[in-house]
């Protein structure tokens, strides 16, 4: 297995997809992304969406590169099929068993556990996992009070502590709280190299807010919002100099459903500790406003990817897309690219 260097926790959203599919070969095959498995969008044949076509996306998106494979647990995501390897009967089998028929060399399975769940089941799910599996990964919130608990019975399964990539999530970062997360993930830093000091320790976590404005950094035409989550782990780094960056690649970390058309088009360009967006109603310039605004900004950089493609594309007044999701996946590909050059 190639040296971890850089995670993402990515949802299996089109945008999120879209965004990573367009990254070049070359940043692929430097970075980990950990998807979590969500069902495909509902149509009239297929009313609760699709695990299997989320696959088949990953499947195009990453090739024979490795990724992480995790399932989601936010409810408008889901369908029966996720909740059904969510069962933690027989040592999680329903999970074991899908991961085991997946036949891919390079996934590395997540665990699951249940704080009110039968320990042998935890420990029966990670031997199976470990044993035909290179690697294995637990996430698990950074403000979680039962890590010994689960660490426990998780090191019982293991073939050996070195398979274990160990993600500790600070989940929404914020300038009021980041000091407060960052306690935590030291903390659970601390105890995952008493206990398992051969374990991989990434962290993650992501600052980008559900709405721009909500940051004092955000104003109604432009903004520049500090990466918080970069932050922490330069801080941390100092003590703990083999832990690995993780992030959301720059997409906030809970969804929400969306309205009508309320919202207002604006650009976003991921830089090394910050994230600079400009943003002009329909009336006022709309994308091509804010594509000229954003190469005209002194902290623009033109790096080479996709997403920056798309942002020149948009200065001839004809963008290639025109709603919210499709500038998710610009502003993705661009963080994923920055950071894995800077990273790895």
């Amino acid at each position: 297995m190639k040296p971890i260097n850089y995670l993402q926790v990515i949802k299996t959203t089109d945008a999120e997809l879209k965004g990573f599919f367009n990254l070049s070969d070359e940043v692929k095959r430097k970075i980990l992304p950990l998807f979590e498995l969500t069902r495909s969008r509902t149509t009239k044949i297929v009313p609760e969406g699709s695990i299997y076509r989320r696959l088949e996306n990953i499947r195009e998106a990453v090739g024979d590169n490795e990724f992480v494979l995790d399932l989601t647990s936010h409810e408008d995501l889901m369908n029966y099929e996720i909740e059904e390897l969510l069962d933690d009967e027989n040592g999680f089998s329903a999970w074991t068993s899908f991961i085991d028929s997946l036949n891919l060399k390079q996934v590395i399975p997540a665990i699951h556990v249940y704080q009110d769940g039968d320990p042998d089941d935890i420990v029966e799910q990670v031997r199976v996992l470990s044993s035909s599996n290179e690697k294995v990964a637990f996430r698990v919130g950074s403000d979680d009070t039962e890590l010994e608990f689960y660490l426990r019975h998780i090191k019982r399964g293991l073939a050996s502590d070195s398979q274990l990539l160990l993600v500790f999530d600070a989940g929404f970062i914020t300038e009021w709280d980041y000091q407060k997360k960052k306690n935590e993930l030291d903390q659970k830093i601390k105890f995952a190299r008493r206990y398992i000091p051969d374990a991989d320790v990434t962290i993650c976590g992501s600052s980008f807010p559900k709405s721009v404005k909500d940051s004092s950094s955000g104003k109604d035409d432009y903004g520049k919002l500090p990466i918080w989550e970069w932050v922490i782990f330069c801080e941390l780094k100092g003590d703990y100099p083999n832990i690995i960056y993780g992030d959301y690649a720059s997409v906030h970390p809970v969804r929400y459903q969306t309205g009508g058309g309320g919202w207002v088009p604006r650009i976003d360009y991921p830089l090394d500790e910050y994230i600079i967006y400009y943003r002009y109603r329909r009336d006022d310039g709309s994308y091509p406003r804010c594509a000229e605004e954003l190469v005209d900004d002194v902290d623009f950089d033109d790096l080479s990817c996709w997403g920056t493609e798309q942002i020149h594309s948009a200065l001839s007044g004809e963008p290639n897309g025109k709603s919210p999701s499709f500038w998710i996946a610009v502003r993705l590909n661009i963080h994923i690219t920055r950071k894995a050059t800077f990273l790895c």
